[in-house]
């Protein structure tokens, strides 16, 4: 561990700190937790110690028990306003997570953790600390335990601190976070101080080895995480946003020789070898001022050490050479390494054997603690020539706890001594073993020194370790505050678990802490567990979606859980209907009222009638009548209309008469086929009332939709004329408007039956339709003509001719692209087939825009006039090649593919070989045949040479 170069202390009088404690509790809910009024006594102590830093007593603010929250920013805004160096600022206490607060809430003496404007939410306080100048370092250290109320999705533990650790982090400052998940947990019963706030308060008192004359934050935390995780307590978290430089609040009392003795006194195992040729008196191989071993030198020593040891053991098991690998890690000095648990053979070793590796362990951890890298390097190298297995692990670890820098030099003296050092991984291995946060760190600096590869090692190494989704988001949370935010994106790519439901946990940890583009992404992912969550939890994801402005997400969930409830086939069943009312419900009261009628619109458009009534019921039975007539009126449009009968019924059960009638004067408003069944259902067996009600609304449609009524069989036989007849009475303006309506999207056949209706209010009336048609040269006229004819009625006394005079005035005059097409539609429909044919030559030969020729050609085809699109198609000339090849392309981007091949095939020949082929080949099109055999209109200048 090692300080960074150029740091200092902070000046204490210019540094002020806040210390804020809630010890004792006035809700039952929340335990009280006396430790914490410890804390705050001997923090303020060692603070103010001139051995530790020194903070004049007046620039420590102690807040033990706060009133109120205005007591505790009113007293940081102080400390912000007069902190020119540094500000701190530490709380210990019970933390709060509410369903309706983003964020962490702070609880106070008084707080209700139902009311959550009782407590002070952290937000406040962070907009404090941020009111300090640019320049000073802000330090925020929060002790919190959460009293059993974790944070929504059922986090707790390392999932809780990483949490905490995230929703608290102010830009500019460096964070330290405790949070525990119970009272005893934080505060262990019978001691002095809370867990964490212990180990910090030990920490001043008693300084630490090897960090140097002044302890860093950094160390402080990585001091904290190994002494917590040793006693099995709850890690801390740091977070450092851009402070800009380290920060260091406290000398090393270790250094300064005043810190008690740590364990009562004894010297270290490996202080009780020394060199061979050293002076009498001379202790410890690596001492700043000792004498010192080269690194072949102290592979020797160490060898002598285990062979005496065997050898005074009576030869039990060897030694642990080649061999003896053993699992050494990082353990504490005299004890790492065997634990009793030697090399090959161990089981036959005498107490000896084990003192001696240990020894040789504790020469060699001192040994690579404190030289320089290169000469570990050398040394690792070297005790893998000589198969010192047990040896190299202690070697690697104790390097690797030396902190990321030295990591980084290690690996570059080891590739400065061998092409492909054993060493190199072991030390990632062991590497990926420590503090997630220095994990981090060592990966950064890795990739500084230019070792990208050996950092992406180190990064799955500890990928491999994730055992669990607070494992996932520990490692995660210290690579976003080390602003690597595409390897913490990696890890969770990786460690994505086959478990659907360990998955949405890890999803629901991602959201709490503002995660949502990786935490939507695997709701997605997982689906199926999503949807079988309770229906609060489900509607509280579906919320934050909607609030994320994420509703294509929230819908594809919503549309998942609809079909996983919604059988298509099957009865729904009744705890189906529960759900879909709950549902319903939940999200209503959640403000997500278009999220509840898309499930009643898919519940209409999939339950079968007598279900859709059903669950029309149950809505209302729960108070929701408006869901109730929301869900009937979906299902009326999206029929069958027959049941309409059944749906007015059931409203009307329910007391809601006017809501029937309304539904009633939807489904008028359904295509012509619904309502000719709907009618027929109330004539047939259904009240009389409802019927005349149809009927007025159907008198009130525009008449394109009461003409295409007159289509439905059950119509055809004349009956409710009083409806249809005003059809044949139509003005001027409204017969214009009906026309163009049929030209756009209307049915031939519904011109014709526009027709039959004028003929039952007399034969004068189509005679003056006739006339103003034609007077306006509207093409229509002709199938007036036709019709007229064939029924034998009357125009002026004698019935019109219908001729080819007729059909070339029209074709001739008319520049109607869409009125020629219901023409020829509407003369087919009257049998008229070699009048279609001969109009639809005669105006493609008459006509000069090629325009309006495609635009005819596309409409016979939307027709299904095959026949005359081909005579329009064959009798167009098309003297422009340009306009023919508008033509094939155009029929074709109007999807009739098989007219831009005919098209094609007629003018090959003018388009020339090459060009019709690549025509054809640019569109998916057969290309049309060679026109290799018209040698002989080629030669008279009739067809163009090949390309």
């Amino acid at each position: 561990m090692e300080a960074h170069a150029g740091t200092e202390l902070a000046d204490p009088q210019r540094s002020y700190a806040v210390l804020i404690g809630s010890a004792r509790y006035g809700h039952a809910s929340l335990d009280d937790l006396p430790a914490v009024a410890n804390n705050l006594a001997r923090l303020a102590e060692l603070l103010a110690d001139t051995t530790i830093w020194g903070l004049p007593r007046r620039h420590c603010v102690l807040i033990p028990e706060p009133a109120s929250r205005e007591e505790v920013l009113d007293a940081i805004h102080d400390a912000a306003g007069r902190a020119d160096d540094t500000l701190m600022v530490y709380f210990a206490g019970h933390g709060l997570a509410h369903p309706d607060v983003n964020g962490l809430l702070l609880a106070l003496p008084g707080t209700d953790p139902e009311r959550t404007y009782t407590a002070l939410d952290f937000d406040a306080v962070r907009g404090e600390v941020l009111g300090t100048r640019r320049d000073v370092n802000r330090v925020v250290i929060l002790d919190c335990c959460y009293g059993g109320r974790a944070f929504a999705g059922g986090m707790g533990g390392v999932g809780t601190a990483v949490q905490m650790a995230e929703q608290t982090r102010i830009a500019g400052s460096y964070l330290l976070t405790a949070s525990s998940a119970t009272r005893q947990a934080q505060s262990p019963p019978g001691e002095t101080y809370t867990a964490f706030t212990g180990e910090l308060i030990r920490l001043l008192e008693n300084g630490l080895p090897g960090a140097g004359e002044l302890i860093e934050a950094t160390h402080v935390y990585e001091h904290l995480y190994g002494e917590l995780r040793s006693k099995g307590r709850p890690l801390p978290q740091q977070r450092l946003s851009n402070t800009g430089r380290a920060l260091v609040f406290a000398r090393n009392r270790h250094l300064a020789g005043t810190a008690p003795a740590p364990g009562g006194g004894g010297r270290r195992a490996a202080d009780q070898f020394t060199r061979p040729d050293a002076p009498a008196g001379s202790v410890g191989p690596v001492g700043p001022a000792g004498p010192a071993w080269t690194p072949r030198e102290l592979v020797r020593e160490a060898a002598r050490l285990r062979s005496a040891s065997v050898s005074a053991g009576g030869g039990g098991g060897g030694s642990a050479g080649a061999g003896g690998s053993t699992d050494v890690g990082a353990g504490g000095d005299g004890g790492a390494g065997a634990g009793g648990n030697g090399g090959a053979g161990s089981g036959s070793r005498s107490g000896a054997a084990v003192v001696g590796d240990a020894a040789a362990d504790a020469v060699l951890r001192e040994w690579a603690t404190r030289r320089p890298v290169q000469e570990v390097a050398t040394l690792a190298v070297l005790l893998d020539a000589e198969q010192d297995r047990r040896g190299s692990d202690v070697v690697d670890a104790a390097l690797a706890g030396r902190g990321p820098q030295a990591v980084a030099g290690y690996l570059d003296a080891l590739h400065a001594l061998a092409d492909e050092p054993a060493a190199a991984d072991r030390v990632l291995h062991q590497a990926a073993g420590q503090s997630v946060d220095i994990v981090a760190a060592t990966y950064k600096a890795l990739r500084s020194a230019g070792r990208t590869a050996e950092a992406d090692r180190l990064l799955s190494l500890r990928t491999d370790r994730l055992r669990s989704t607070d494992d996932v988001l520990e490692v995660t949370g210290a690579l976003w505050s080390a602003d690597l935010e595409a390897e913490a994106d990696r890890v969770l790519t990786a460690a994505v678990a086959d478990s659907p439901e360990e998955s949405g946990r890890l999803a629901d940890a991602l959201l709490s802490i503002g995660r949502q583009d990786r935490a939507f992404a695997l709701y997605l992912r997982f689906q199926e567990a999503v949807v079988r969550r309770p229906l609060p939890a489900l509607v509280q994801l579906l919320k934050g979606m909607h609030d994320a402005g994420r509703d294509d997400d929230a819908t594809t969930v919503l549309e998942r859980w609809i079909a996983g409830t919604l059988p298509p086939t099957a009865p729904l069943a009744p705890s189906a209907r529960q759900a879909v009312t709950g549902l319903c419900a939940e999200l209503r009261s959640s403000g997500l009222g278009p999220y509840a009628s898309t499930v009643l619109g898919r519940a209409a458009s999939t339950l079968p009638p007598a279900d859709t009534l059903a669950l029309a019921e149950a809505l209302y039975r729960q108070g929701h009548g408006e869901d109730s007539v929301l869900l009937l009126s979906t299902a009326t449009a999206a029929g069958p209309a027959e049941a309409v009968v059944d749906f007015m019924a059931g409203l009307r059960e329910m007391g809601r008469p006017m809501d029937a009638n309304a539904l009633l004067d939807e489904a008028g408003r359904l295509p012509a086929p619904e309502v000719a069944r709907l009618l027929e259902r109330l004539e047939t067996g259904g009240s009389t009332r409802d019927r005349d009600r149809l009927l007025t609304v159907i008198a009130g449609r525009p008449a394109p939709a009461r003409l295409a009524l007159l289509r439905e069989p059950f119509l055809a036989d004349g009956r409710h004329d009083a409806v249809f007849t005003p059809l044949g009475t139509l003005s001027d303006p409204a017969f214009t408007e009906v026309l163009e309506q049929l030209r756009a999207d209307g049915s031939p056949q519904d011109l014709v039956t526009l027709f039959a209706c004028g003929a039952r209010v007399g034969a004068g009336h189509l005679t003056a339709w006739l006339a103003r048609m034609e007077r306006a040269r509207i093409p229509e006229a002709l199938v007036l003509r036709a019709y007229m004819r064939d029924r034998g009625v009357p125009a002026g006394g004698r019935v019109p001719a219908f001729g080819k005079g007729d059909l070339r005035a029209v074709a001739d005059r008319v520049r109607s692209s869409s009125g020629l097409a219901l023409t020829l539609a509407a003369l087919q429909v009257l049998g008229q087939d070699e009048a279609v044919a001969y109009l639809a030559r005669r105006a493609a030969a008459s006509w000069l825009n090629s325009g309006q020729r495609l635009e005819l050609t596309v409409s016979l085809c939307r027709r299904d006039l095959g026949g005359a699109a081909r005579a329009v198609i064959k009798g167009g000339g098309w003297d422009d090649i340009g306009h023919l090849v508008e033509t094939v392309t155009g029929l074709h981007a109007a999807g009739f593919p098989d007219d831009a091949a005919y098209a094609l095939r007629c003018y090959a020949v003018r388009l020339g070989g090459g060009r019709a082929k690549k025509l054809a080949a640019s569109l998916g099109l057969e290309p049309p045949p060679s026109t290799s055999y018209f040698p002989m209109l080629r030669r008279r200048g009739l067809a163009p040479a090949p390309d």
